[in-house]
Formats: structure tokens, sequence, C-alpha cells
């Protein structure tokens, strides 16, 4: 039997192997000094008597990278108990302003952002308890798999209820935009058909 040491140098290609998917990302080089660590371990609890050391090294290899992975991917979910108000006042005790200014305004249009809020003030009273909870909680960043185990519904349903939201936005905003048509519009229109 080979020592530890020989088997880790003998196998160092397979780490590299076994991460070469990943090599576009920025933090490769912390994956593949993980990979390296989980080889060293890999060899440290090698068995001969239960097969090739190069599928037991990857097995350790593949799940530390993916145990890596899936730790970066749950700190990316919004952490329900972290709730920060935009209207928070930010910095010096006389030089304070709150949290909203200081986002920029990508969009520009502020006027047809009012005429969306104030639709969507007319539709919160016509939804469920359900779908309100369920827009309430996609406004705070909540995915559809939290939406869905948190309410007891499945994602497609939760996806199938915003939906329905969005047909009761857009057919309110049918309805205003007939409303402010002018006569000669809606003449018009009836010529055109």
């Amino acid at each position: 039997m080979k020592d530890k040491n020989s088997l880790v140098l003998d196998n160092e290609a397979l780490v590299r192997f076994l991460l070469k998917s990943y090599a576009w990302r920025d933090d490769y080089e912390d994956l593949l000094q993980e990979g390296r660590l989980a080889l060293y371990q890999a060899a440290e609890k090698y068995d001969p008597a239960k097969g090739k050391f190069s599928s037991f090294a990857a097995r350790y290899i593949r799940n530390s990278i993916q145990r890596i992975l899936r730790s970066e991917n749950r700190g990316k979910r919004r952490c329900p108990g972290a709730t920060i108000s935009l209207n928070e006042a930010v910095g010096s005790q006389d030089g304070q302003t709150e949290l909203l200014n200081l986002i920029p305004d990508e969009r520009g249009d502020l006027e047809a952002d009012a005429m969306g809020r104030l639709m969507l003030d007319e539709i919160i009273p016509s939804l469920e308890s359900r779908e309100l909870k369920i827009l309430m909680m996609r406004a705070q960043g909540y995915d559809y798999r939290d939406i869905a185990l948190a309410i007891g519904v499945s994602r497609q349903r939760v996806q199938q209820l915003l939906r329905n939201i969005g047909v009761k936005y857009d057919a309110r905003g049918a309805d205003k935009s007939k409303s402010k048509e002018t006569p000669t519009d809606s003449s018009s229109r009836a010529i055109s058909r």
C-alpha cells in the first residue's frame, strides 16, 4: 500500500479534472484548495479493501465542493428575519437621509410608476388573503419555493396564483386606459375593425 503523501501526489490531477467545470468561477483557486484538502482527507480514510483510491477520492472531492456551493447558495437566499426599511435614516446626525433616497432610480418614468402603484392599491382589496400573502412575500424577495413552503402549496400553484394576480392587474389597467379614451379614439378604433 502506498503512503498518504504518494496517494495525494499521484492523484493531484484528479482534483483539477473534477473541477474543470468550475474554471470560469472567480473562486476557482479556493475550490481547488478545498478539493486538495478533500483529497488529503480521502487519503487518510482510504481502505484498499474497499476499491480503487481514485474512485474513493473522487467522491470525497465532489462532496466537498458541493457542500461549499450549497452553503454559498444558502447565503444568497433572503433571510426572513433580516428586514431593512427603505425609510430608515442613514448618515451622520446632522446630515441624515432615508435609505430610499440613496438608491438611484433607473426607470426614470415616475408618472408610470405612480399609476402602477395606484392600480395596485385598487387591486389589493380584490385579492384573496392567500394571493395577498404571496404578493407581499414575493415583493420582499422570497422565491417560489420559500413561498410555497410558507403557505403549504406547490411552487407551480404559487406561479399560478401570481399569474392570476397579474391578470387582475392587467385587466384593471385595461379598464383605466379605456376610461381615458376620448370619443374620437373609441370611434376610430371601431372604424378600423
